[in-house]
């Protein structure tokens, strides 16, 4: 199949139809690109109109490894964030997990709180039922964490709107430490952090993160500052992967 060809779908009544892709105009001389590191034109287009046009720019982007991960303490509050999270840790504190239902968010779920489980922290989680509570951290979530005895929430991949929530646990002395990737609104909630690469002040230079690839980097932070030993370190994120993956994909 040639990258112009349309591909061609079975459809519901059993025959092949075509449909037309439609693809912007062509960004430079993307063939070479294609040529030199021996990919299908379609891919090197794609490649190219995301600005990475060199071999060298698209083999670290077709190709990652360990030493291209970019340094998650670029992220905003992380490490208030992670000092807060170690503390509790220490201190055997009641911290809550909180996540979204869908997959980025439970996939995001459970690295969060297994890193916290290797570092014997005193954790739970709770994800909330898409028909009965909806989307995000609200009041009912904090008073459920109040009965638990949590004096620290943890979001994952939601929290960035839950304004009134997080007043609520505030009230309560629960801190709030907020990690999500959804674009904020002009106001923040008064979390003790928010650890968001979309927030205006970022500098973080990936701002594609979705949940799971936050609670990686959080991870990686945790497990750092808590001087788990390198290998240990390398060995429990390279085991978060596979689910920070499939989040990512799925959150497409």
């Amino acid at each position: 199949m040639h990258f112009t060809d349309p591909p061609i779908f079975p459809s519901d009544d059993g025959s092949l139809r075509k449909d037309l892709w439609e693809l912007r105009p062509a960004p430079g001389d993307f063939l070479f690109l294609a040529q030199a590191l021996r990919i299908h034109p379609v891919t090197a287009r794609t490649l190219v109109s995301r600005g990475l046009g060199t071999p060298e720019q698209a083999t670290a982007f077709l190709n990652p490894c360990w030493g291209n991960l970019l340094d998650p303490h670029d992220l905003p509050d992380f490490e208030r964030a992670t000092m807060r999270t170690a503390r509790a840790i220490r201190q055997r504190e009641r911290i809550l997990v909180f996540g979204d239902y869908d997959v980025d968010g439970i996939a995001a779920t459970a690295i969060l709180l297994n890193a916290i489980r290797i570092c014997s922290g005193n954790v739970g989680w709770d994800i909330p039922h898409r028909l009965i509570d909806g989307y995000g951290l609200g009041e009912q979530h904090v008073n459920a964490a109040l009965e638990k005895g949590a004096t620290l929430i943890i979001t994952t991949d939601c929290g960035i709107q839950s304004l009134d929530a997080v007043q609520r646990a505030n009230r309560y002395g629960i801190d709030v430490i907020i990690t999500d990737h959804h674009i904020p609104d002009s106001e923040l909630p008064a979390a003790l952090a928010i650890v968001n690469p979309n927030r205006t002040d970022s500098v973080y230079p990936n701002r594609h993160l979705c949940g799971a690839g936050l609670a990686f980097k959080f991870a990686a932070g945790l497990l750092s500052r808590l001087q788990i030993p390198g290998q240990k370190q390398r060995e429990l994120l390279a085991s978060f992967l596979k689910l920070t993956a499939i989040a990512t994909i799925a959150d497409v």
